[in-house]
């Protein structure tokens, strides 16, 4: 098997020295078998991977992905025309400040360790009569709009947008998450910040079906699996399959008192819908986030569906779907 490690020398744990190339190379000669091969890439820019993604999907077979859930974004968005004519499996490597997507499919990953699981994965899954039990499959969702087509595994826009930009605009990090998360909740009980407290204009569409209570909205939440940031996992168990759809119209205040119940999935309020869904219209106002990444616009329409799936490469315990 031939592993290429893309590295994204601008992620804030790069830049501390936990991806350097000379490190990879290190822990491959001592850890990793010698019937592998392997390539390291240090990219210069998207611009610079997306050029090579031919390259690295055709020479590869695992394809390790060191950054955040953007960069892993990106790089997805990027591979899926080449990925649909050959399997590569991903491995994810957080660089990033949550690393919601990487976390999702090795939970006990750490920047530290990374490197070296997955030399003992491949080599693993290299000797095994099933190397099947490695692969865990995250089905994309597709977000189709005026712009185009973009694939992720979480969206969210209303208040959760508003969230996430002010996070941003605090630094990184989960203290700096947990944090935010405290002070907005604050904020919105003692109603001492208007924005929060506004609701957002948004029609929604869910499998054919609106959305029964209104057009004014606090938020709406879509992911490819339960777990989101820090400790959260606010979708409810659903049958069937689908992509995880989560949209409320109840008052701020309302959700901001029952926040630990709602996003450990342990309450769902009058006003909100709660399950899965297939194919999901909006029309919204105001800006929304992709894998963390922020979009700002004005008015926008948009379609979610379920896109491909990708193949990640992970530990037996946690092929599981976790859809």
């Amino acid at each position: 098997m031939k592993i290429t490690v893309i590295i994204n020398p601008h992620s804030g744990k790069a830049k501390h020295g936990f991806f350097e190339k000379e490190r990879f190379v290190d822990i491959f000669r001592k850890y990793l078998s010698s019937e592998h091969k392997y390539e390291i890439f240090s990219s210069k820019s998207r611009e610079d991977t997306e050029k090579n993604m031919e390259y690295f999907v055709q020479s590869s077979d695992v394809i390790a992905v060191t950054g955040g859930d953007g960069t892993l974004n990106h790089f997805i968005n990027s591979a899926i025309p080449f990925l649909s004519k050959k399997r590569v499996l991903i491995f994810p490597i957080g660089g990033g400040s949550l690393n919601v997507i990487h976390k999702n499919v090795i939970p006990n990953q750490s920047i530290g360790t990374a490197p070296r699981l997955l030399c003992d994965i491949v080599n693993s899954m290299s000797n095994s009569e099933n190397p099947e039990m490695f692969v865990k499959k995250l089905r994309a969702i597709s977000f189709e709009n005026s712009g185009g087509t973009k694939y992720g595994f979480m969206f969210a826009n209303g208040v959760v947008y508003k969230a996430m930009k002010r996070y941003y605009s605090k630094g990184v990090g989960p203290e700096v998450a947990l944090k935010t998360i405290a002070e907005m909740l604050f904020d919105v009980i003692m109603k001492r910040d208007k924005d929060l407290l506004e609701y957002t204009d948004c029609s929604i569409e869910i499998d054919g079906k609106d959305f029964p209570y209104g057009q004014k909205i606090v938020a709406s939440v879509a992911a490819s699996f339960k777990k989101m940031i820090l400790f959260t996992k606010p979708f409810i168990e659903s049958e069937g399959d689908g992509f995880y759809f989560m949209a409320s119209a109840d008052p701020a205040t309302k959700v901001a008192l029952n926040f630990l119940w709602i996003v450990l999935g342990k309450k769902v309020l009058p006003k909100t819908f709660n399950g899965k869904a297939k194919k999901v219209f909006l029309s919204f106002s105001g800006g929304y986030t992709i894998d963390g990444e922020l979009f700002e616009s004005r008015d926008i329409e948009m379609i979610l569906s379920e896109g491909p799936y990708i193949s990640f490469l992970t530990l037996p315990q946690y092929t599981t779907s976790t859809r």
